[in-house]
């Protein structure tokens, strides 16, 4: 605005709304879009999105830049991923390894016994109860005393324990790794997350947020003008699978984020609240409810929250943490009265202070160059916690109940 000032020669004063609303509120004044129409304010030197329904209120000067809302959360202690023993693996090559320690057994006894049958010679059918115990003993590195002359059955247990000893080193090296690195992962990563884990999140009242997520016109605009161009097209097909051609050449097939987003404003999952202060978003992001808001606005709060902790141990200062992929992208402007003689004076002056690059040097002019409270810390002397280790003591009771209920049973 001072350049604009400066080159024009007015002056100017500054009018807040009274609620913080981009539109919407009882009155004229709760929000920027009322304000403008009432011709209460000349022009709104705001970062607003270029909504459809802002757009039949209001006129937009050019396209200033691409507004990224983004979810903040608390940052949790452990990693997503999981912890303990169990997390080098996920849960797919678990449900592989245990079932490769129920089957080979059966497959050694198997063997000899065809053997015995096709072979004549002095080795007999290994037992299933044997082939059982080795099976266990090479799984934990141990010996055994069964000696076998056939070269099939010698095949087979070099076999086991090769595969034993590849899986050890993979395991060790991923569980080395996971316990001293301090790398980890959230729950949250989209905004479908926020659904299917049924996590709370806030946004401001009457923000862009609010207006998208309650009403379906602003994607279906956008929709319709895809068929007007070409872009989009509707296949009578003989079977699901024939889409499959249009979709390796390019096309898109998504789901619809915002039918899970709505659900949770029925849900009393999602909540829009009016507040003086973005800090004041921080109460319920402390009780487990997810931030969604402009980065700019996120990268100020953390920077604050950060740079408030002085007395602080530095790996603790970073109390929040940003989700890795985006709520929504939306480009923004400023924004005039319909009709206003002042785009057309303004709009020209904004271009070349955008290609100089002004705006995006100012909005960050007072932030850190480098990213603010990462995912990760890049802390190199992570220590283990007792969460760690709570499978090892679970191990320990198992083995402890499963020798007594043997015990018994003897």
């Amino acid at each position: 605005m001072e350049i604009l000032r400066k080159k024009f020669n007015f002056t100017y004063d500054v009018i807040e709304p009274k609620r913080n609303y981009e539109l919407g509120g009882r009155v004229t004044d709760d929000s920027i879009i009322g304000l403008l129409n009432s011709s209460k304010v000349d022009m709104a030197a705001a970062f607003l999105p270029t909504l459809i329904a802002y757009r039949k209120q209001v006129s937009f000067s050019i396209d200033l830049d691409e507004g990224v809302w983004v979810m903040m959360l608390k940052r949790p202690k452990e990693s997503a991923a999981g912890s303990g023993l169990l997390a080098p693996f996920n849960d797919l090559v678990w449900y592989l390894v245990l079932a490769a320690v129920l089957t080979f057994g059966p497959c050694i006894t198997f063997f000899t016994r065809v053997r015995t049958k096709l072979i004549a010679d002095d080795e007999g059918v290994l037992p299933l109860k044997p082939s059982f115990w080795f099976v266990y003993s090479a799984f934990l590195k141990q010996g055994t005393n069964l000696s076998p002359e056939a070269n099939t059955t010698r095949v087979l247990f070099v076999t086991w324990w090769l595969f034993m000893i590849l899986l050890s080193a993979f395991y060790t090296a991923n569980l080395t790794a996971f316990l001293t690195l301090s790398k980890f992962t959230l729950a949250i990563e989209n905004p479908r997350d926020l659904y299917q884990k049924n996590y709370r999140w806030v946004a401001s009242a009457g923000s862009s947020v609010e207006h998208i997520v309650k009403t379906d016109g602003e994607d279906l605009y956008y929709l319709s003008a895809m068929i007007n161009n070409g872009k989009a097209r509707f296949l009578s097909v003989l079977s699901d699978k024939d889409f499959l051609d249009s979709v390796k050449r390019g096309a898109v097939l998504d789901g619809e984020d915002l039918y899970y987003l709505s659900a949770m404003i029925n849900n009393g999952r999602a909540r829009f609240l009016s507040v003086l202060s973005d800090k004041d978003f921080l109460d319920s992001v402390k009780r487990g409810a997810v931030l969604v808001k402009e980065q700019t606005v996120i990268d100020h709060l953390m920077y604050n929250d950060y740079t408030s902790k002085k007395d602080v141990e530095e790996s603790d200062k970073c109390t929040y943490v940003v989700a890795p992929n985006a709520f929504m992208k939306k480009q923004r402007a400023f924004a005039y009265p319909v009709g206003s003689k002042l785009k057309s004076l303004f709009d020209p002056v904004l271009t070349q202070i955008f290609q100089a690059g002004i705006l995006d040097f100012l909005k960050r002019s007072d932030l850190p160059s480098t990213k603010i409270c990462p995912l990760d810390l890049q802390s190199k002397d992570r220590k283990l916690r007792n969460s760690d280790l709570i499978m090892t003591y679970l191990v320990m009771v198992a083995g402890s109940a499963t020798a007594v209920a043997v015990f018994a049973a003897e």
